[in-house]
């Protein structure tokens, strides 16, 4: 039993692995959705392997660099992988390099986590825009009800590069890895705001809505941690 409990938040962890692995399949066979509901299984995954790590004490060596390539398949690979297929869809068949920029997010995704894994100061705060939030941006355009022109070459490579450019900005961002649940504490009123106007967004707008959340994040940790 103690070697199960061990052993349990990395069995989690490879449960985040598989799910970005499953979202692959269906990226790669057009199933949009299917592929989003695979990211956020990992996002799941994700968060629970965490909380059991503490719940049980059994923070190991091995944890932060595995979580960290788990992310890279469902929070770097995945999310690229669901630009790219868009993007294919609406580039002229003349122009099929333009799709391959998708596969910014993917690199950056690498680079990101790769600098968290040995960065020991992200702990209530992230340098650079987390890449499980991207990825939920980009998860969430498989509702999006955008016209053509989103997806023209140009548009999408841009968007691809800047949304990796975010993730390694050199600022600080909110994270939710909360010291005490106290409200006054810190920058939790700006951690409790944003989850309430994000279960609003949700409420009013469904999962279409995140780019909106999205763009709450963004805004509300350049007020609350401002250099």
């Amino acid at each position: 039993m103690k070697t199960l409990s061990r052993h349990f938040p990395n069995l989690l962890t490879l449960g985040n692995v598989i799910s970005g692995c499953i979202g692959l399949h269906y990226a790669a066979q057009g199933q949009l959705r299917e592929a989003a509901y695979a990211l956020a299984a990992g996002l799941v995954f994700d968060f629970l392997d965490g909380a059991a790590a503490r719940l049980l004490r059994a923070e190991s060596a091995i944890g932060k660099p595995l979580d960290s390539l788990a992310d890279m398949v469902s929070f770097g690979a995945l999310p690229a992988m669901l630009w790219y297929v868009q993007m294919a869809g609406h580039t002229p068949v003349r122009q099929p390099w333009w799709a391959h920029m998708a596969w910014f997010i993917a690199a950056a995704a690498a680079l990101r986590l790769a600098k968290f894994t040995i960065d020991q100061n992200q702990q209530e705060h992230f340098s650079g825009v987390p890449t499980p939030a991207v990825a939920l941006l980009v998860a969430s355009s498989a509702w999006w009800q955008a016209p053509d022109w989103v997806w023209q070459p140009w548009v999408a490579g841009s968007l691809a590069i800047a949304l990796a450019a975010l993730m390694l900005l050199n600022r600080p961002f909110l994270s939710f890895k909360f010291k005490t649940l106290r409200p006054s504490h810190e920058a939790n009123p700006w951690r409790y705001g944003l989850l309430l106007g994000s279960l609003m967004l949700l409420a009013g707008g469904g999962l279409a809505w995140i780019p909106a959340i999205f763009v709450l994040y963004l805004t509300l940790s350049v007020i609350a941690l401002k250099r």
